[in-house]
């Protein structure tokens, strides 16, 4: 099923979809061309998603935001029913610390965590045992490599820190490697993405909803008791104001 307001807020073409085993992955028509974006709509976006956000991340908030739209009773009329299968918890299992390369003994330990302010979920690492008491560590993405030195306990080196939340104890065997897998879960809450979009809104709400048929989501936005339906406001009016772009985006 094709949902044209999933579509609009993914503004992504269907050539770069990673296809449906990917977690939340859903229809993007062959035909759509992504928008090439306003300033203030790409401030909007950055909240929403953050300054650089992978697929996981982006597909994790639409599930959100699908559900925020639900709700409020703004959906995708061609949507005919909400589907489960794009919520939060059709991702069950998807996050946490994975391991994968040689066969030898290898334990990540400690939290996997998104970076909520860029939009990443999943973060990487390639480590080798270089010697005895040496292991390289090169981080995927930003990439940026590193030896460090590790002590051997009870079999086992480490444990070596691949960044403040994860560490990892392995087989101190020269030669043997491992990709080193982080996938968090976004963890700021939509409350406090709402929070910072009414914090800078006198930036974009002028814009934002100045087309025909959107003073009912202005209002809606500035007004309702609820923030769930406020939010979902905003979501429309970025969806049609993203359709009203020209196309030529490069996403």
């Amino acid at each position: 099923m094709i949902n044209r307001l999933r579509t609009l807020l993914m503004n992504a073409s269907a050539f770069g979809s990673p296809g449906f085993p990917f977690p939340g992955e859903e229809i993007i028509p062959a035909e759509y061309r992504p928008r090439s974006l306003p300033p203030y709509l790409q401030a909007v976006r950055s909240i929403l998603f953050g300054s650089n956000p992978d697929r996981l991340y982006t597909n994790y908030r639409l599930a959100q935001y699908t559900g925020l739209l639900h709700v409020a009773g703004l959906e995708d009329p061609a949507a005919v029913s909400y589907e489960p299968r794009l919520s939060p918890k059709a991702f069950a299992g998807v996050f946490g610390l994975f391991t994968e390369g040689s066969d030898l003994p290898v334990t990540p330990y400690g939290e996997a965590e998104a970076d909520d302010s860029a939009g990443r979920c999943v973060l990487q690492w390639q480590v080798a045992v270089e010697s005895e008491q040496r292991i390289s560590v090169v981080a995927l993405n930003p990439f940026r490599k590193s030896v460090e030195d590790f002590e051997v306990a009870d079999g086992m080196g480490g444990p070596v820190s691949l960044n403040p939340a994860v560490r990892l104890v392995f087989a101190p065997q020269e030669g043997a490697s491992w990709l080193v897998t982080s996938r968090g879960r976004p963890g700021r809450p939509l409350a406090d993405v709402l929070a910072t979009l009414e914090a800078g809104s006198e930036g974009f709400v002028g814009p934002l909803f100045d087309a025909p048929g959107l003073g009912e989501y202005r209002n809606m936005w500035r007004s309702h008791p609820f923030w769930t339906h406020r939010f979902a406001a905003l979501l429309k009016a970025v969806a049609v104001q993203t359709e009203n772009s020209p196309t030529g985006g490069a996403l």
